[in-house]
C-alpha cells in the first residue's frame, strides 16, 4: 500500500510540473510577443523619421523590414526562455520525486565539498553564458537566420542555445560560440553598407573619358528600375581617387542593403562600358 500511494504522489507532482511548466511557456509566449508588438511599434515610427521614404521601401524590400526582425527576435527569445523553464521544471521536479522516495540528498550535498567548490566554479562560467545569451537576444543583437561576425567566428546562425550558438560558415564548416566569451558582435544582416567601388584603369587612358563613361554608368544604374529599389540613394561617382605610373584608380560609391549584389553590378558595367568607349 505505501508503494502504491508513493506512486501516485510521484505521478501527482509529474503531473503538477507539467501543468507549471505548460503555464509557464503559455505565458512566456504571450509576454514575448506583446513586448516585440511594443517595440515594434516604438522602433518603426522612429526608422521612418531618420531615413527617406526610398530608404525604408528599399530596406522593407530586403528582408530587413521591422516586422520580420520583431518576429525572428521573439521566436528566439522565446526558444531560449522556454528552454530554462525545462530545465528548472526537471530539477524540481527531480528533487521532489527523490524526496518523495525517501532518498535524503542532504548528506551527499552537504559532504561534497570539494567537488561543490569545483562545480560552483563551473556553475559560474555556465551562469555567466546563458545570462549573456539571455541579453544579446533581448536586446535584439542577432537572432535565428542572421550572418554574424562573433569575435573573428562568421557564419550564419543556426541554433541559439542556452550555453552556446551554432554558426555555419560559407564553407560549410559548423562552429560552437559560447555566449559569455563575445565580447565584440557584428551583425551584416542588420542596416545597409556603404561601399566604395573601384574601377582601376590603365595609367594611358584618357581620363575625361573614363570620368564621363562612369558617370554615365551611375545615372543607368540609379534609372534602371531593377537596380534603383536596391540602393537606398543614387550612386555617387567620386572621380580619380588615386593613379600612379602604371594605373589609374576611379571610384563609384553606392549605400545599399547588406548583400544585395549592386557592387558587383557597378564593376560588371563599368567593365563593360569601358570596353565599348575604347572600341
Amino acid at each position: 500500500m505505501h508503494w502504491v500511494d508513493v506512486t501516485w504522489h510521484i505521478l501527482v507532482i509529474v503531473a503538477a510540473g507539467l501543468v507549471v511548466r505548460f503555464i509557464a511557456v503559455r505565458a512566456i509566449r504571450r509576454a514575448v510577443r506583446a513586448s516585440s508588438r511594443r517595440l515594434y511599434e516604438v522602433t518603426v515610427p522612429g526608422a521612418k523619421r531618420k531615413h527617406s521614404a526610398r530608404a525604408v521601401t528599399v530596406l522593407a524590400a530586403s528582408g530587413a523590414s521591422p516586422e520580420e526582425r520583431a518576429a525572428n527576435r521573439s521566436d528566439t527569445l522565446t526558444r531560449v526562455l522556454c528552454l530554462v523553464v525545462n530545465w528548472v521544471v526537471g530539477i524540481i521536479i527531480a528533487l521532489t520525486v527523490f524526496s518523495e522516495l525517501g532518498i535524503n540528498l542532504t548528506p551527499f550535498l552537504t559532504s561534497a565539498g570539494v567537488t561543490g567548490v569545483i562545480l560552483g566554479l563551473g556553475a559560474q562560467s555556465l551562469i555567466k553564458d546563458l545570462i549573456a545569451g539571455m541579453f544579446m537576444v533581448f536586446e535584439g543583437q542577432y537572432s535565428i537566420g542572421d550572418t554574424i561576425d562573433a569575435g573573428g567566428v562568421r557564419g550564419v546562425v543556426q541554433e541559439i542555445g542556452s550555453r552556446v550558438t551554432r554558426l555555419q560558415g560559407a564553407d560549410g564548416e559548423v562552429w560552437y560560440v559560447r555566449h559569455g566569451e563575445i565580447t565584440t558582435l557584428g551583425n551584416q544582416s542588420q542596416g545597409w553598407l556603404t561601399t566604395d567601388v573601384a574601377i582601376t584603369v590603365p595609367a594611358s587612358s584618357d581620363p575625361e573619358q573614363v570620368t564621363s563613361t562612369l558617370r554615365q554608368v551611375a545615372d543607368e544604374l540609379e534609372d534602371d528600375p531593377t537596380w534603383h529599389d536596391k540602393m537606398l540613394r543614387p550612386p555617387v561617382f567620386l572621380g580619380l581617387t588615386s593613379f600612379d605610373t602604371k594605373q589609374m584608380v576611379f571610384t563609384i560609391r553606392v549605400t545599399s542593403p547588406k548583400q544585395s549584389g549592386v557592387d558587383h553590378e557597378v564593376r560588371a558595367r563599368a567593365v563593360a562600358a569601358l570596353n565599348v568607349a575604347e572600341a
